[in-house]
């Protein structure tokens, strides 16, 4: 489910569609938080711009040392 739902994410393929191939209904995957958009305030750099970042820690994804 979760590699249906990347693909119909990206434009690979619609929900319709695979919705027809099933003949019947085909769940996606739903958010499991509401987590942030990388679209929001997109802004442009050019090289040598002086930037500031954010730690933004979002839970569930730390890789921990193992």
């Amino acid at each position: 489910m979760s590699l249906a739902t990347l693909f119909v994410e990206k434009g690979i393929v619609t929900r319709e569609e695979l919705e027809r191939l099933a003949q019947g209904a085909f769940p996606l995957s739903e958010p499991s938080a509401s987590g942030r958009s990388n679209l929001l305030n997109r802004e442009t750099f050019q090289p040598g711009d002086r930037v500031r970042v954010k730690n933004g820690f979002l839970a569930g994804h730390v890789r921990m040392p193992g």
